[in-house]
C-alpha cells in the first residue's frame, strides 16, 4: 500500500517541512495524486457537508410508475456539524469566481490516473469539479460531480461547469 509506506515521511517531525509535505497524504488533501474515489462517491461527501454532516442514503430510480412510494431514507453522520460547517464555508469561497447567480460550495482535483500503453506506465490527470448547490424545486441542495478524463488541470472542469452545467441548473 502506496500510503502505508509514504505515511512515515509526513509523521516524521525530524524531516524538513518540505520533505514531509511532499507526500501523497499532503497532495491528496490538495485533490491531486493517486486516490481511490470516483466522481459519485466525491459527490455523496459534498451532500454530506450540505447536510451538516449527514449522509443520506442513495437511492436510485430504476423504474418509474404511476404510484407514489415514500420510502425513509437512512442517514449516517460521518462528520460533526461544526467541520461541515467549516468545509461548507471553504467550498465556497473556493468557488465564488463559478456563478453570480447560485451560491455554489466546490472543490477541484487533479487525481492522477496510471495508464499502461504499450508495456510503458504513463500517469494520466483527470479534471474534477464536484460541488452542490441550493436547489429550490428540490428542497434541498443538489451535488454534481463534474469529471473530464485527461482533462489535465481542474480549471477544466470549472469551465465546463460554467459554460454546461449552470445553464442547466437554470433550467431545473
Amino acid at each position: 500500500n502506496v500510503f502505508a509506506k509514504n505515511r512515515g515521511a509526513y509523521d516524521n517531525k525530524k524531516l524538513p517541512a518540505k520533505r514531509r509535505l511532499q507526500s501523497e497524504f499532503s497532495y491528496l488533501a490538495w485533490g491531486q495524486g493517486q486516490i481511490d474515489a470516483t466522481p459519485l462517491s466525491m459527490a455523496r461527501i459534498s451532500s454530506a457537508v450540505a447536510n451538516q454532516g449527514k449522509l443520506i442514503e442513495t437511492q436510485y430510480v430504476l423504474k418509474t410508475s404511476n404510484g407514489t412510494k415514500n420510502n425513509a431514507l437512512q442517514t449516517y453522520k460521518i462528520v460533526d456539524e461544526n467541520s461541515a460547517n467549516i468545509l461548507k464555508s471553504y467550498m465556497q469561497k473556493q468557488s465564488e469566481a463559478v456563478s453570480s447567480d447560485y451560491i455554489i460550495h466546490g472543490k477541484t482535483g487533479t487525481p492522477t490516473r496510471t495508464h499502461k500503453k504499450n508495456g510503458k506506465k504513463i500517469n494520466i490527470n483527470d479534471a474534477w469539479y464536484i460541488f452542490f448547490v441550493k436547489s429550490e424545486k428540490a428542497k434541498g441542495y443538489l451535488s454534481v460531480a463534474v469529471r473530464i478524463e485527461k482533462g489535465i488541470v481542474s480549471k477544466n472542469a470549472v469551465v465546463l461547469t460554467k459554460e454546461v452545467i449552470i445553464p442547466v441548473l437554470e433550467s431545473l
